[in-house]
């Protein structure tokens, strides 16, 4: 392999064996492959030089790629594709969370996937066919070895460092990492935007900003840092540890290891990795996502200022005091939320509030607050409010049609995640705890959201997080309710 000095790969050349082989060049301003077409969004159009004729590539307003020559791609309103139409087959796909769980072909019926799928935490373990359940094995990046249902081997599969072939016989498209590889164009489809394996890179600039304190992650078009045998990006959108958690981007993967407890501190290197990266300017070198690393401390602990106050060497998830006590907290989904949707953003309430005190969701009994996620009228543009009358305090309320509306197409695989952002910022003002105004040395304040110059991008990018004052408030009201 041979890298510029900006980090992306020129050269794949053969030193034994028959590896394929390619040699590229970069345009060093726009950091985009010489003699390739692109549009004005830095997203590849065709691999032939310009001008350009008719596109290889299609891209909608999301900066998705929505046709490949005649294979046609539709999406939902989480960024996510529900439907392929290649040559004479239409696919269906049905998903939960960020996982394919069923897919029909040419209108199968409801009740008869043409295939099912199985998974244990992030790892897939079986598809299930009209030629029966097929097990897959791992290692610790893509899927190795497929056998039936009595132990035999069906297929075994191998790709080279980036993802392109090695060995499939069988062609099976759960080839490299996590991604579906389409038969049409030889890409791998990684829900944000898609991996082009024979070049090592993206065919679309990461959505996710870089920071100037981390100059490889200024690089949008590299896969994994260039280290495609350690790393894995599950969403296309950040570098992460083989088998973490891929519900979204790493500062949501508390836990690792996809929650069996493997692999463990990759998540923590993530974390810090991004909770120091850089977002602002050379001028004003604020930490941004700085707030991210409430997750490693103690709920009595505000931000350190450097590594040194972190424990050292971080091989695993850092032991955690007990809550001081747990909220009940019920969601009343008035709109209808598919469950994943509500699933997702009860995860991330818990990552907002869990550092400093437990969340538990009721569906019956009594609770300590309530939340409801319900469409808003035409008149109200709000993405939530809490509201008050005299003594009387409403019940706070998320409204899932504004913040679709309204979500920057940048942003939209983190529906999810932002429903269950204002959500918390809600339920903090039934608590008493008011809006701030904006300030410059605390940019990833949840409670001045609204007045955040940069609201969509610290809302979609997941940076905001509680201040210690604002988790001290939090405690102090769930011991209120719950008294030692």
């Amino acid at each position: 392999m041979v890298y510029d000095r900006y980090g992306n790969r020129t050269d794949q050349n053969q030193t034994t064996g028959n590896p394929p082989t390619n040699h590229i060049q970069i345009t060093a301003p726009t950091n985009r492959i010489t003699g390739d077409c692109y549009d004005a969004n830095g997203n590849l159009l065709a691999e032939s030089a310009p001008p350009c004729p008719s596109p290889t590539y299609t891209y909608d307003a999301r900066i998705t790629i929505v046709n490949y020559l005649t294979a046609e791609y539709t999406y939902d309103g989480n960024g996510l594709r529900v439907k392929k139409v290649s040559g004479s087959t239409t696919t269906v796909y049905v998903f939960s969370g960020s996982k394919v769980i069923a897919e029909y072909d040419n209108g199968a019926a409801v009740g008869s996937p043409s295939r099912k799928y199985i998974y244990s935490g992030s790892a897939l373990l079986a598809k299930i066919d009209s030629s029966g359940t097929k097990y897959y094995h791992q290692d610790h990046l893509s899927n190795r070895l497929v056998t039936d249902s009595s132990g035999n081997t069906v297929a075994q599969l191998g790709h080279y460092p980036f993802g392109e072939s090695w060995y499939n016989s069988t062609g099976d498209k759960l080839l490299f990492t996590s991604y579906e590889r389409d038969s049409e164009s030889g890409n791998d489809y990684a829900l944000a935007r898609y991996h082009v394996n024979r070049l090592g890179r993206f065919g679309s600039p990461d959505p996710l900003s870089g920071g100037v304190s981390d100059p490889q992650s200024l690089d949008r078009y590299v896969y994994t840092r260039d280290d495609p045998i350690d790393f894995v990006d599950p969403r296309g959108l950040y570098v992460a540890g083989p088998h973490q958690c891929d519900n979204s981007v790493v500062l949501n993967c508390v836990g690792g290891g996809g929650g069996d407890g493997t692999d463990s501190g990759w998540w923590e290197m993530g974390l810090l990795e991004f909770a120091f990266m850089n977002t602002g300017t050379i001028d004003d070198p604020s930490f941004d996502n700085l707030d991210a690393l409430n997750l490693l401390q103690g709920p009595d602990l505000g931000p350190p200022s450097s590594l040194s106050n972190l424990p050292k060497p971080l091989g695993g998830p850092l032991p955690q005091p007990p809550p001081p006590c747990i909220l009940n907290i019920r969601i009343n989904n008035r709109a209808g939320v598919g469950a994943g949707t509500l699933g997702n953003a009860e995860d991330q309430i818990k990552s907002l509030f869990g550092a400093y005190v437990g969340v538990n969701f009721v569906s019956s009994g009594s609770s300590d607050y309530t939340l409801n996620v319900a469409n808003a009228s035409a008149s109200d543009s709000d993405l939530g409010h809490q509201n008050g009358f005299l003594f009387f305090q409403f019940t706070p309320v998320v409204h899932p049609n504004n913040i679709a509306a309204q979500l920057p197409g940048i942003y939209s695989l983190a529906y999810n995640q932002i429903m269950g952002t204002v959500g918390p910022h809600e339920l903090l003002h039934r608590m008493g705890i008011g809006d701030l105004p904006y300030n410059a040395s605390s940019p990833t304040d949840l409670m001045s959201l609204d007045h955040n110059p940069q609201f969509w991008q610290v809302l979609g990018q997941n940076m905001l997080g509680l201040t210690p004052n604002e988790a001290l408030k939090l405690q102090k009201k769930c011991l209120q309710k719950h008294p030692e």
